[in-house]
């Protein structure tokens, strides 16, 4: 093939039997119709799996449809409130803007509960990915129990504790013990 030729293929069809029948099936998707916030959920899943090059939910958070990075030069940018040394001021990876409001205008809950910096509108700190079991981030139409600001709710859902260690390190080595046989 070369760039901008036409190709021709003449195929001949023959009509099938009377006998065959074609069944198509199809599952429609669930119209979530119990409120009408807009958003999507980051599960523990893709919180693990994901690769992410600074260890910052806000990258995750970027995943879902509306929300893009923070400004640069806006002050929720400057301040960075990546992981612990995380400096991104140039790229704006450590805030985020949900459908087009200011980055200055989101709302942050930890397990329910409001942590906010409201000198910079932003998050109070940034809570280690590994730390996290899920969050959900609204781009709109919030509800009034998670609303409070024009812009997007992130509220994050931290891992519970148990009998037993876990943790992303622990699992690894679990894993590789398994894979070894021992």
């Amino acid at each position: 093939m070369q760039v901008q030729q036409v190709s021709r293929l003449d195929l001949q069809l023959k009509v099938g039997e009377v006998s065959e029948t074609i069944t198509v099936e199809a599952r429609s998707l669930e119209l979530q119709s119990d409120n009408a916030t807009l958003g999507g959920v980051i599960d523990g899943t893709k919180i693990v799996e994901l690769p992410l090059n600074g260890r910052n939910f806000v990258q995750l958070a970027q995943l879902i449809p509306g929300v893009q990075a923070g400004t640069p030069g806006s002050i929720t940018v400057r301040r960075g409130r990546g992981s612990i040394g995380q400096q991104d001021s140039p790229f704006g990876s450590t805030a985020m803007s949900a459908n087009g409001s200011r980055d200055t205008a989101n709302r942050y809950l930890i397990d329910g509960i409001e942590f906010m910096d409201y000198d910079a509108m932003t998050f109070a700190f940034s809570p280690s990915v590994d730390s996290l079991a899920e969050f959900k981030v609204e781009t709109s139409n919030s509800s009034a129990e998670t609303g409070g600001a024009p812009g997007g709710q992130v509220n994050m859902l931290t891992r519970r504790g148990g009998n037993r260690f876990n943790g992303t390190l622990w699992e690894f080595k679990q894993k590789q013990r398994s894979h070894a046989g021992l």
